[in-house]
């Protein structure tokens, strides 16, 4: 009782959900599955009335009239049916639309640790897989809602008609017999109320076999679908199909999962659902023949006329399946449970970081304003690790100043960046803006102080000028004028439409390809129109050769004029141009300083990491 009282509650909340993902969604789906169910019972109810006045030879008007009625009822039914499935087939593709923008728009607003946690990817991916193979969620309800509110419709209408049947006895002499006992109806009732748990129990295991197989192929669903899908279908992997010959890897790849998989698959599904559908088969034989008996016989000893013969052999039939479907759907909603669990776990993790109340005015960050960054004894460990990737950090970024952070790989350079973002938050000690500890700000107040360039940056399939500006919105003097100083704007003038020119082809079949490098620096602009005080660049100019990147920072400094400037780089020759360095290793950092200062210590490894890249530039 417990777990159905459960399964309710969680079912409920999936409606209450449905209602606030499409408004009015399910009211349509109430009244278009009601009007379903009744619909066929206007053809039992009619066609009962024409056959019993042909057999009572009424006259030939109130047939015509009768079958007028009959005519007109369908004809104004379907148009109506029509009318309300066609707008449910909109709404519900809102709907599905809808879902999916729920479930990405979380996946966005989630805390970004949550982004990095294998296991929130997992379960977004096993929320799709359910509803992409079996139907299971919150899909799932609407559909089975629709066929729930039907069947409940039927039974009541069925009910309606037939009950008569049931509770009409001939007590004369002639009636004596058992057809007219209270008896038979009992043992009919038994039996059809037999033949209803028969078909809800094998239903009920027909399904759950199905999920069980059809869970089985969530791995091979996601090999197919990458190849099919993410790999084979994307145009950027074109070059390396044909010039590795990859086609015949994938092909037999294919081949395979397919051979082990879906053949078997299709073949089990088939043996599962003939297995319980015979005895139900056999069941649903045996029923009907019992109440055309029943029915044929009572009608036989004058008890009603052939046109209620049609009328309630017509209402039991539709009894007997529409409390079938209830029963059965009831229970497919349960199976549904889980499903519905994983999306509300999904749908209910905490989003974004914890907002402060302290505003921060990004105007008030003139060439007249000072600010500072502060690292006070800060220590950090990635969630579910017991190593610390950053160990008692103190430093300070301050105003107007370039700073380069360098370190080998894995040295916690990037995650120095991540925590100063506010992605992540200390362990232990604090981060400072000014004195105030940055958690008491703004989220977006204080993400307004940072534009950051990460190595794994992203591009729009969008125009230039909105990848630029980071919206559908920009300025073009300004957009012009960051790519300008990036070294960029020329190359982009003498695309077809300018600014206006997509980058990439999955929109726009003129799209344009650029190089990796020109890539970057499209990230690099974007980095400066945001005019943030505040410029992080960690490691975004990898695709670049050392002469380039060089000429980039050197721009950088240049246009970054009254701004803080951290460089993150494995090139040494960045430094150069910093007023700060700080070095990390294996979590610590060890040494901070200039260029010229750092280099004295001959011990230190800002040394071993200058010398060791200095040697491949020194002609030999």
């Amino acid at each position: 009782m417990k777990l159905l009282r459960h399964d309710i509650r969680l079912i409920l909340k999936g409606l209450r959900e449905i209602g606030r993902l499409r408004r009015h969604l399910l009211s349509l789906s109430i009244i278009t599955a009601a009007l379903e169910a009744i619909y066929p019972f206007i053809n039992i109810y009619m066609t009962g009335l024409i056959i019993g006045a042909i057999a009572l030879k009424q006259e030939w008007k109130t047939l015509v009239l009768l079958v007028c009625i009959t005519v007109a009822s369908n004809l104004l039914m379907l148009l109506l049916l029509n009318a309300l499935n066609s707008k449910a087939r909109i709404w519900e593709q809102e709907f599905d639309i809808l879902y999916e923008r729920k479930l990405n728009c979380k996946f966005a607003n989630l805390k970004y640790e949550e982004t990095e946690d294998p296991s929130v990817h997992a379960l977004k991916e096993k929320i799709r897989e359910l509803k992409n193979m079996s139907g299971k969620g919150l899909v799932f309800i609407l559909s089975s809602f629709r066929s729930v509110v039907k069947s409940s419709v039927s039974v009541a209408a069925a009910a309606s008609l037939v009950y008569p049947l049931f509770i009409s006895y001939d007590n004369s002499e002639n009636g004596r017999n058992i057809i007219n006992s209270p008896v038979f109806s009992v043992l009919l009732l038994a039996c059809i109320i037999f033949n209803v748990f028969l078909n809800m129990n094998s239903n009920r295991k027909i399904t759950q076999k199905m999920y069980t197989i059809l869970n089985n192929m969530i791995p091979f669903n996601k090999v197919f679908g990458y190849y099919l899908d993410s790999y084979i279908s994307t145009y950027h992997a074109g070059k390396d199909i044909r010039l590795y010959n990859q086609k015949e890897f994938i092909d037999s790849e294919i081949k395979n999962l397919f051979d082990e998989n879906v053949n078997p698959t299709v073949e089990r599904l088939g043996k599962n659902e003939s297995k319980y559908r015979t005895l139900t088969t056999v069941s649903a034989v045996f029923i009907s023949a019992l109440t055309y008996l029943f029915v044929g016989l009572k009608a036989l000893l004058g008890m009603f006329d052939v046109g209620m013969v049609v009328r309630y052999v017509g209402s039991i039939n539709e009894f007997t399946n529409a409390i079938s479907v209830f029963m059965t759907q009831f229970t497919l909603l349960r199976s549904n449970s889980e499903a519905l669990a994983l999306y509300f776990d999904f749908t209910e993790k905490p989003e974004q970081s914890e907002d402060g109340f302290r505003t921060i005015g990004i105007d008030s960050f003139d060439n007249a304003a000072s600010f500072e960054f502060e690292f006070k004894n800060v220590s950090f460990k990635y969630p579910g690790s017991d190593n610390y990737a950053l160990k008692n950090i103190s430093a300070v970024i301050g105003f107007d100043r370039k700073t380069a952070i360098v370190g080998k790989n894995g040295s916690g350079k990037t995650t120095f960046i991540k925590l100063l973002c506010r992605l992540y938050t200390p362990c232990e000690g604090q981060i400072l803006f000014n004195g105030t500890d940055i958690r008491e700000f703004r989220y977006e107040d204080y993400l307004s102080l940072m534009a950051v360039v990460f190595q794994d940056f992203q591009l729009l399939s969008a125009p230039v000028g909105q990848n630029v500006s980071a919206g559908s919105d920009y300025d073009e003097d300004t957009a012009l004028r960051c790519l300008d100083e990036v070294g960029l704007r020329e190359r982009i003038e003498s695309f077809p439409a300018g600014l206006e020119s997509f980058i990439y082809k999955d929109f726009d079949q003129s799209g344009i390809e650029i190089s990796g490098g020109e890539a970057q620096k499209t990230a690099l602009a974007r980095a400066l129109y945001k005019g943030s005080p505040l410029v992080i660049l960690d490691e975004p100019t990898s695709a670049l050769d050392p002469i380039a990147e060089f000429e980039i920072y050197k721009k950088f400094n240049e246009v970054a004029e009254h701004k803080a400037v951290i460089f993150i780089s494995h090139r040494m020759s960045a430094c150069t141009l910093c007023d700060d360095i700080m070095v990390f290793d294996n979590g610590m950092l060890v040494q901070t300083g200039a260029h010229g200062e750092l280099l004295k210590d001959k011990s230190g490894v800002y040394f071993e990491l200058w010398s060791s890249q200095a040697q491949h530039y020194i002609q030999r």
